[in-house]
């Protein structure tokens, strides 16, 4: 796949290499049941982050009801490794506070606006000094339900990056 430059002279135009410099690239992937309460992506595949890029924007959103066997909190993380922290720690109730279900369409992000539209119960968090890397690495954002096992439900996760060259 070709890397798509945007710049002032030649306006938008490929070459070789991958990402998307000067434009907003956004990887989006479904999170699945992964334990009783994490979903995380499938079989620790992770999103990749383009070299020379940062990363600068986060939205969870469920897209099939969250059924719990119980009341629980659900938070989102994101790290280098499955269960890390790295990029995001765990607010153990960002995406929502107690509550048996959580209905389809409610997450939460880093856009304070989308958080609230969502009906997040708190803005997500990039931790500081984290968002840039200058090679490609792999990140892994989890769901995590505090209390109690989640039964069924589906989640969707975009992370937005910005890549420049040097």
């Amino acid at each position: 796949m070709p890397k798509i430059v945007r710049d002032d002279t030649k306006g938008l135009y490929q070459k070789a290499g991958k990402g998307g410099v000067g434009v907003k690239i956004v990887q989006v992937a479904e999170l699945t049941k992964t334990a009783a309460r994490v979903y995380s992506i499938a079989s620790g595949n992770g999103i990749v982050q383009p070299e020379k890029s940062i990363l600068t924007g986060v939205t969870v959103v469920v897209s099939t009801a969250l059924a719990y066997s119980g009341a629980a909190t659900t938070g989102i993380r994101i790290g280098t490794a499955a269960a890390g922290e790295q990029l995001m720690a765990l607010d153990a109730d960002s995406v929502a506070g107690s509550g048996a279900s959580l209905a389809a369409g409610k997450g939460t992000s880093t856009q304070s606006e989308v958080a609230t539209a969502l009906g997040g119960n708190a803005t997500a968090i990039i931790v500081a000094n984290s968002p840039y890397t200058a090679t490609e690495r792999k990140l892994f954002p989890e769901v995590a339900i505090h209390a109690n096992a989640v039964n069924s439900g589906v989640l969707q996760v975009f992370l937005e990056f910005v890549q420049f060259s040097a």
